[in-house]
């Protein structure tokens, strides 16, 4: 069985929003998206977690994570201006997150191309990838 895949973008807001004044700048509709007010409190600092907005791609089988990025990419990369308007006017970092489940036959090729790097630095954001293990059937 193929690794399976899924590319997001978050972006996180320490200062509470109006998710309908996101949507609106952004022209994106999220995934999921939580205001400050309706996250969680931390248990350690009694504070409530940062507020989210999230854009993910579906889940894909392949050995090459740039399918994923590629998919993703369809979805947010002609709205970067946007996105970056509201990171910017709401104090937000953005953070480019893939979850690649693998068992221990398939390990996928970790490559991302100039197009979603150049992305990933005009957002001046993170990027992190998530592994988990699954049991092939």
């Amino acid at each position: 069985m193929k690794p399976r895949i899924i590319a997001k973008l978050i972006l996180y807001f320490e200062k509470d929003f109006d998710i309908e004044n996101i949507n609106e700048l952004v022209q994106l509709l999220p995934s999921v998206s939580k205001r400050i007010s309706s996250s969680n409190l931390n248990p350690i600092n009694r504070m409530h977690n940062s507020g989210f907005l999230e854009i993910q791609s579906d889940e894909i089988e392949s050995y090459d994570v740039v399918d994923a990025q590629n998919a993703l990419l369809s979805l947010t990369h002609n709205h970067l201006d946007n996105i970056k308007h509201a990171i910017e006017k709401y104090d937000g970092e953005a953070i480019y997150r893939f979850f690649i489940s693998i068992n221990e036959d398939n390990f996928p090729a970790l490559m991302f191309d100039e197009e979603f790097l150049s992305d990933v630095n005009y957002l001046n954001s993170k990027l992190d990838i998530v592994f988990t293990t699954y049991q092939g059937i």
